[in-house]
């Protein structure tokens, strides 16, 4: 049997008694998702290598980790923030809608600051006439563009 086989079985065996709410919560499916992904990069990357032995360690206490809060819980979190670090910034893997958040929210703030700073070459004028329909476009380019952005990272099967 393969490593990911044997990581999903034991993930499997050890939240089995959990509640459907808490395996959501805990992020278990996308725990395997992760692995799985581990599993495809561990041989040409050194990092993922590097992530599978944390892996091995972190499943036979998995059940203990969704079950009891405490040092346990903590470690597996932190190993699943680093793991969905690692897969977006060296493997192009990210969340459902993550650019469609990401460019939704800053593009409207700097929209909104430059068309603050226009409105000073134009005293006599409200800066909010400059301000409002800045932060309406720059809010739907941001989810337009964003939207684009999130289509082809699922057309190319990288979501985490």
């Amino acid at each position: 049997m393969d490593w990911y086989n044997t990581i999903e079985n034991t993930t499997r065996e050890q939240t089995a008694n959990a509640r459907e709410k808490d395996l959501r919560f805990f992020r278990i499916e996308e725990f395997l998702r992760m692995a799985k992904h581990i599993n495809e990069f561990h041989s040409s990357c050194r990092e993922c290598n590097t992530f599978k032995y944390e892996i091995e360690k972190q499943v036979d206490s998995i059940g203990q980790a969704v079950n009891h809060p405490g040092k346990v819980r903590r470690q597996y979190d932190r190993l699943l923030g680093k793991l969905s670090k690692h897969m977006q910034k060296k493997h192009e893997f990210y969340p459902p809608y993550h650019f469609t958040y990401l460019l939704g929210s800053i593009y409207p703030a700097v929209s909104s600051v430059a068309a603050y700073l226009i409105s000073f070459l134009f005293p006599q004028i409200s800066s909010w006439f400059f301000v409002i329909p800045a932060f309406v476009l720059g809010l739907l380019v941001g989810q337009l563009k964003g939207a684009k952005k999130d289509s082809d990272v699922r057309n190319r099967q990288k979501l985490l």
